[in-house]
Parts: structure tokens; C-alpha cells; sequence
């Protein structure tokens, strides 16, 4: 948060996720003199969540995410996920613990 790209403000992606999170995020920024004024909460059916993570590829050449549906990389296509392709965090029942 203090790096320059943050000076206009930064967006904080799925974190914090537990209270304790929170308490040591906050205990961060006063350390930084850095305040949070708005705070965004997207509410999403569990299924919804689950479809949209568990499509997400890894492209093992390059590294970039893509997903299965919505956004497969060309070099893919047509094929099946492996653990090779598929972030080892976005499937099954691990996905739903992560809430």
C-alpha cells in the first residue's frame, strides 16, 4: 500500500476473508497512515462462484489465467484440465473451504 502505483488508492481482491485478517490488515495500515473509506461487498450465489473459479486454466507455457468458457487460450482448446493447467486451489471441494 505505500508503493507509488497505491498513492491514488488501491483495491484489496478477496482479502481480507476471516476477522483476524481484517484486525492485522487494519493494524497494517495504521502503521502506514492509510485509511479505508469504502468497502465493497459482492454477495454470489455459491454455484455461481464455484463455475466461474473452477474454470480458471493456468497456460502452462506462459503462466496467464484464462478461463475454460469464457476465455480459453487457443493452444487448449478441446483439451480437458489437468493438474497441470488448473489452479490447484479452484477445484472441488478445496474451492468450497475457501470460503
Amino acid at each position: 500500500v505505500q508503493d507509488r502505483d497505491c498513492r491514488q488508492g488501491f483495491v484489496v481482491d478477496g482479502f481480507p476473508r476471516t476477522l483476524a485478517q481484517a484486525r492485522q490488515f487494519d493494524t497494517l495500515l495504521r502503521g502506514t497512515k492509510e485509511q479505508i473509506f469504502k468497502v465493497v461487498e459482492v454477495k454470489l450465489d455459491d454455484d455461481v462462484v464455484i463455475a466461474q473459479a473452477s474454470g480458471r486454466w493456468i497456460h502452462p507455457g506462459t503462466g496467464r489465467c484464462y478461463h475454460e468458457k469464457l476465455r480459453p487460450p487457443r493452444s487448449l482448446r478441446g483439451q480437458e484440465p489437468t493438474s497441470e493447467t488448473m489452479r490447484d486451489n479452484d477445484t472441488g471441494e478445496r474451492l468450497r473451504r475457501r470460503r
